[in-house]
């Protein structure tokens, strides 16, 4: 009977740690790809809700693509690139992830013409070589998140460009580096704090 309690009470005890680390934060857990290959993403996925005491059982996408935890109240966004994956959990706010390896880019001008608002042009246009780059991929990861947080296309995104512009301007956003080769932002609906967590 005492064991009994002992569990229940460490079950409560995992459950409340995981909502007080999910209410006002984003977990953005970062896997080397090395990782993913050899374990498989859904095993990562499970070594990772493990550590908040979750057991996935009902991991889905819905018709959009979006992954999902059904019956749960946990958000997530998954981005990969290059020799990384990244895995974004919220708590009950919708969220938008995208990581991309930073690399030189010919042709920025043209590109970006063609994919972002005149603001995001005017500002990419300002650098030259890696750093022009990694600007642009700045705003790439931004708008590749927001099409995640929205659960729609790039495409659909990119044609109503002066509707992005006004839900950039109301989420929260926060763009952050791993290491020296990659660049990543996360947007949400609700300012939280944002904890990187290498895995």
């Amino acid at each position: 009977m005492i064991r009994c309690y002992h569990l229940i009470f460490l079950f409560l005890k995992l459950t409340i740690k995981f909502m007080i680390s999910f209410k006002d934060n984003i977990d953005i857990w970062v896997v080397d790809q090395k990782r993913i290959v050899m374990d498989g993403e859904k095993q990562v996925l499970c070594a990772i809700l493990n550590q908040y005491g979750i057991k996935i059982k009902n991991f889905g996408h819905h018709k959009t693509g979006k992954p999902h935890l059904k019956g749960q109240d946990i958000k997530i966004s998954i981005s990969r690139s290059g020799g990384v994956s990244a895995f974004a959990f919220s708590h009950k706010d919708e969220i938008g992830l995208d990581v991309e390896k930073v690399r030189l880019l010919d042709g920025v001008e043209n590109f970006s013409n063609y994919i972002f608002v005149k603001k995001h042009v005017k500002n990419i246009m300002y650098f030259h070589g890696l750093a022009q780059s990694c600007v642009f991929f700045k705003y790439w990861t931004l708008y590749e998140a927001y099409a995640k947080l929205t659960g729609k296309g790039l495409t659909d995104v990119l044609n109503n460009k002066k509707r992005l512009a006004f839900d950039i301007n109301t989420n929260f956003i926060c763009t952050f580096k791993i290491g020296k080769k990659y660049i990543g932002t996360i947007i949400c609906g609700k300012k939280k704090r944002v904890k990187i967590i290498n895995f």
